[in-house]
């Protein structure tokens, strides 16, 4: 399906992002039911009169699995379900941005808000104070609590990262792109589930191109992450 403003949209294919959401959604709700939830905060990446945010319909069953990331601008506006629906409408100009873009699709507050497999990144649970969450507050209380369990949506207690051998999330210049290093957490509901932390290389490029590469299986220690489908 392309995009409402950015190709020619098939006939009866949903057109605006609200339409797109209720068509996405296992349930009977109409586009009057889809809602704003929260604004993902992204400063310089889109455009002044674009935004990025997060819809669904407010109080359906596991609300995490009834949202969708969102992307809205003069032009057009559509469900983002992987990082090649925003390329060229994007500028990642400086590392912090590059990381920032990354974290828009395995942070653990938008991650499920993707296709599955879901990547989710692997941080402490201090990280959540350093622009992991892109502003949206819902999600800190819970992930930031000593009441939530080690490892859920891949934050870990302090004494699990430092028992787990891994390493924050580095970003490095390659001419004008930007290479992104770290441990995602790739999960899956779907049966055979998976559960696997791989060591992953990211290029971005300044206009949102985006590759994936993963160089190694992370088994040292098992971590106990889950993607806490029933809590969030």
């Amino acid at each position: 399906m392309q995009h409402a403003g950015r190709g020619p949209v098939g006939k009866g294919e949903p057109t605006g992002w609200r339409e797109q959401v209720a068509a996405s959604l296992d349930l009977p709700v109409g586009p009057e039911s889809v809602v704003v939830l929260e604004n993902v905060e992204c400063p310089g990446l889109v455009p002044t009169r674009a935004r990025l945010f997060i819809a669904g319909v407010s109080g359906a069953g596991d609300q995490s699995v009834m949202e969708r990331l969102c992307y809205e601008g003069p032009n057009s506006s559509f469900v983002v379900r992987e990082p090649q629906d925003l390329r060229g409408l994007v500028a990642v100009q400086s590392t912090t941005a590059a990381l920032t873009y990354a974290r828009l699709f395995t942070s653990p507050a938008t991650a499920k808000c993707l296709p599955q497999p879901w990547w989710i990144e692997v941080v402490p649970r201090r990280e959540l104070d350093h622009g992991l969450l892109l502003g949206i507050r819902r999600k800190v209380y819970f992930l930031g609590s000593v009441d939530a369990p080690s490892g859920t949506l891949g934050v870990l207690s302090e004494a699990d990262w430092d028992r787990s051998g891994l390493r924050l999330a580095a970003v490095s210049r390659r001419g004008a792109s930007f290479v992104v290093k770290r441990a995602l957490f790739e999960a899956t509901t779907r049966s055979p589930r998976t559960h696997t932390v791989w060591e992953v290389s990211e290029t971005v490029g300044p206009d949102g191109a985006f590759e994936r590469r993963t160089s190694r299986r992370l088994t040292r220690w098992r971590l106990n992450l889950n993607v806490a489908v029933d809590i969030m």
